[in-house]
């Protein structure tokens, strides 16, 4: 899941999202906790990403001064 995440891959995700949200065999306590679990890790790689995007920026902005 991971890798699908650093990949941003979001047609594989969405795909992974309704298969685990549809999926009647798993209990939906289960499904549920690893919606939100995806959820987090969807958070943490944004912000992430945002980070480096701004350290990137703090870098450009300093070699165009």
């Amino acid at each position: 899941m991971d890798n699908l995440i650093l990949s941003a891959d979001s047609v594989a995700l969405l795909k992974t999202i309704q298969a685990v949200g549809t999926n009647s065999s798993l209990p939906c306590g289960q499904r549920i906790a690893y919606l939100l679990e995806l959820n987090g890790r969807l958070k943490a790689a944004i912000a992430k990403k945002s980070f480096a995007a701004s350290q990137l920026k703090i870098v450009v902005d300093t070699a165009n001064v």
